[in-house]
């Protein structure tokens, strides 16, 4: 049984790592193929770039939120003050107890108050003021307090 081309490949990755070679090149007919390791600099082989050995980079780390998310108790438009003349209910680094109001959503022109959950201290607005909001999205980042 004649072997395949993986097996062939394989070997010649085994030969370069066991011989502790930078490069193997392999010649048939006008076919040629050329093995790099990771090491080894990349140079241009008979006019035509040879491209360098991939290189693995980590996936980019997601944002971590900590703190307990105040979610919409319903859809509608979240506010964060009663009017556009009255100053928000609260604000970032605001304390909040359980209860205390931090916005308010309109839904069929009721406005319903959002009210913390926790004791605690505003971290982050996650939604605008304005913003159309469906029920049980985030809408605040609170730090938890012991209090």
């Amino acid at each position: 049984m004649e072997p395949t081309k993986n097996d062939d490949l394989k070997w010649l990755l085994e030969l370069l790592e066991a011989e502790g070679l930078a490069e193997i090149e392999v010649t048939d007919g006008e076919d040629s193929l050329l093995v790099r390791a990771a090491s080894a600099p990349t140079t241009v082989v008979a006019g035509v770039p040879v491209a360098a050995p991939a290189v693995c980079r980590p996936a980019p780390v997601a944002e971590v939120e900590v703190g307990e998310k105040l979610l919409a108790p319903m859809g509608g438009i979240f506010y964060r003050a009663s009017s556009p003349e009255t100053p928000p209910y609260a604000e970032i680094g605001d304390e909040v107890r359980i209860g205390d109001t931090v916005g308010l959503i309109e839904a069929m022109k009721l406005y319903n108050e959002v009210t913390s959950h926790v004791n605690g201290r505003i971290i982050k607005f996650l939604v605008e003021n304005e913003q159309a909001v469906e029920a049980d999205q985030p809408l605040v980042l609170i730090e938890r307090t012991t209090q």
